[in-house]
């Protein structure tokens, strides 16, 4: 989100399945809209489902479709990138995660249904969605932490959910030393 050309930069590992990932992202969302060009998060799907994440070994209920969402949402991106930032939001609106079927109904509208299924066939995204549980697993191995979302600001890492208003605000700052808006 936001251009490639920033002076700033945040990673965020997420799951659409994670309700804590959802509250997050949409703060992260409006900040990274106040700050423009100044800041780009670079956002890594990373489902907390053992289906297709390899550093996951129990598949909790609550993450069932996890590999599903991050496939159709890395499809997309990688079919449409345009359409990603519309898609992902879209995900991310509902309090609870939408049927997987409306999901991957609407990622075939954005991208059309045989481009859609030629990117859900491309092992790109298998690969990708390895490699942020890789990083996943390599911030547990070195921070004995595996709270989702992570947030990542230099050689800052923060885990689990940032509840209070201003808590990614102050992270911008103290490590970025940028600042947006008040909520």
């Amino acid at each position: 989100m936001g251009s490639p050309e920033a002076p700033h930069v945040l990673v965020s590992l997420y799951d659409y399945t994670c309700n804590h990932c959802r509250d997050q992202h949409l703060r992260l969302l409006n900040i990274q809209r106040q700050l423009s060009n100044q800041l780009c998060i670079l956002l890594l799907v990373t489902p907390l489902d053992s289906n297709c994440n390899p550093v996951v070994n129990v598949r909790l209920p609550e993450s069932v479709n996890a590999c599903d969402y991050a496939q159709l949402v890395l499809a997309v991106w990688r079919t449409k990138p345009e359409a990603f930032a519309h898609y992902d939001e879209w995900l991310f609106q509902p309090r609870r995660p939408v049927p997987v079927p409306e999901a991957r109904s609407y990622a075939a509208q954005l991208v059309g249904a045989n481009n859609l299924e030629r990117a859900l066939a491309d092992p790109w995204i298998f690969r990708h969605i390895q490699t942020n549980g890789y990083l996943y697993r390599t911030n547990y191995l070195k921070l004995k932490n595996s709270v989702l979302p992570e947030l990542m600001i230099g050689p800052v890492v923060s885990f689990g959910p940032l509840n209070h208003p201003r808590a990614i605000s102050d992270l911008l700052a103290e490590h970025l030393g940028i600042t947006p808006c008040p909520p």
